[in-house]
C-alpha cells in the first residue's frame, strides 16, 4: 500500500470534522479507503472506493463512491452492558467519468474541474462556489445553487 495516501474529507457539521480515511486495498484496479474511529466498527465507517474498467467499446469508466453510514443511538443499558452501535442507513454519493479512449488527459481534467465547480454551487462566476476545504459549517446545506441545493434538499430550488 505504499503507493496509496490517506484521503481527508471535511463533513457539513455545524463545526466541520476533518476525517482521515485509511488506504485498505489496491487490488485489481479498485481501491478502497475506510475511516479508522475508535470504537466504531468497521461498517460503521466512512468508505470510498475507486475503480477503473475498460468497457468493451474501449471507453475507460472510472467511478468513485463515498459511503457515509449513520449509526442508531443506543438508548438505555440491560445489566450495564450498553449494545454496539448497528448501522440505521447508509448515504451513499457517486461521480463517474466515462472517457473515450481517444481523450486526453487536459480532456479528462477539464470535464472533473467544471464538473466539482457545478457541484461546488458556482454560479456567475466559477470561483464563486463554495470551497469543501475552506466553507463554514452548514453552509453546504444552506446553499441556494441549483446542484448543491438538489442534493441536499432532494429537490430544486424555486
Amino acid at each position: 500500500m505504499a503507493d496509496m495516501a490517506n484521503v481527508v474529507v471535511r463533513d457539513d457539521a455545524t463545526t466541520p470534522v476533518d476525517h482521515v480515511l485509511i488506504p485498505i486495498s489496491n487490488a485489481d484496479k479498485n481501491l478502497v479507503w475506510r475511516g479508522d474511529v475508535d470504537g466504531v466498527p468497521n461498517e460503521g465507517q466512512i468508505r470510498l472506493t475507486a475503480q477503473w474498467e475498460r468497457q468493451k467499446d474501449g471507453t475507460h469508466r472510472l467511478s468513485t463512491k463515498l459511503e457515509v453510514p449513520s449509526l442508531e443511538v443506543a438508548s438505555g443499558s440491560q445489566n450495564g452492558y450498553v449494545a454496539a452501535p448497528k448501522v440505521a442507513y447508509v448515504t451513499v454519493g457517486i461521480f463517474t467519468l466515462f472517457a473515450p479512449a481517444r481523450s486526453t488527459n487536459a480532456d479528462r481534467a477539464n470535464v472533473v474541474r467544471m464538473l466539482c465547480h457545478a457541484l461546488a454551487g458556482a454560479t456567475s462566476t466559477a470561483g464563486m462556489g463554495t470551497s469543501p476545504s475552506t466553507s463554514s459549517g452548514d453552509v453546504w446545506k444552506t446553499m441556494t445553487a441549483p446542484l448543491p441545493f438538489g442534493y441536499a434538499h432532494l429537490a430544486m430550488p424555486n
